[in-house]
């Protein structure tokens, strides 16, 4: 954050106010409450043999057949960058966190001028005690108030993305779970990130594009 100077009001105002820094990430905010979201919801990709679920396609695997003890993998990074769905339901996000990141340092600059322009009556010996006074507390409220502000709007936003992700996830494990029951019936599917946990997984056992394919069907023209 940029911090102020202290206000030297002769004992009437000793204090510093920070600015906060609007710093963009490297990394996206969805991709990581994504990652988030999908390690949470693995722990339900564990047993894949749920009754009574609604399949497009005929199962090639009969109700109530034991799981092979095979285990597949989805990779979240393809995931993340190639479903549809996912540009869909976080662009929007996006551009309005990015809109009220710029409306909210615009209002920063503002009071930061204002402030300036206080401490440079102050220091020329234009104002009064009380106007001195009067001015600090104005300000302290003032900035208060943006602080509060932008952090509830950016946490509804934030909410917002949760939500929807969530959505994400529950579509990818019905579709994984579909697919292990029509073809595959393994008795586990793991997602793993590029560069995290997995040493090394079978490619054979890799079945993201096959789960891509089906997640993109209803968006391809």
């Amino acid at each position: 954050m940029n911090e102020m100077n202290e206000m030297n009001e002769k004992n009437v105002v000793d204090e510093s106010l920070d600015l906060p820094k609007t710093k963009k990430s490297k990394k996206p905010l969805w991709k990581i409450i994504f990652y988030i979201i999908m390690v949470l919801v693995v722990v339900g990709l564990y047993v894949l043999h749920f009754a009574g679920a609604k399949e497009q396609m005929k199962p090639l695997v009969p109700e109530g057949t034991p799981g092979s003890g095979e285990i597949l993998f989805v990779n979240i990074d393809s995931i993340s960058e190639k479903y549809e769905l996912v540009k869909i339901l976080t662009s929007d996000i996006e551009n309005e966190i990015s809109k009220q990141n710029t409306i909210f340092e615009n209002k920063e600059k503002a009071f930061q001028t204002k402030y300036n322009q206080f401490q440079k009556n102050y220091e020329a010996g234009l104002l009064t005690e009380v106007q001195v006074q009067n001015t600090t507390n104005q300000l302290q409220e003032e900035y208060q108030k943006i602080l509060q502000d932008k952090q509830s709007v950016l946490s509804g936003l934030e909410e917002r993305q949760v939500i929807a992700l969530s959505q994400v996830s529950d579509s990818i494990k019905k579709v994984a779970t579909t697919l292990n029951k029509q073809k595959y019936n393994a008795s586990y599917i793991f997602i793993y990130q590029n560069g995290a946990q997995l040493l090394y997984g079978d490619p054979t056992k890799d079945i993201t594009l096959e789960v891509l394919e089906i997640l993109n069907s209803p968006y391809k023209k």
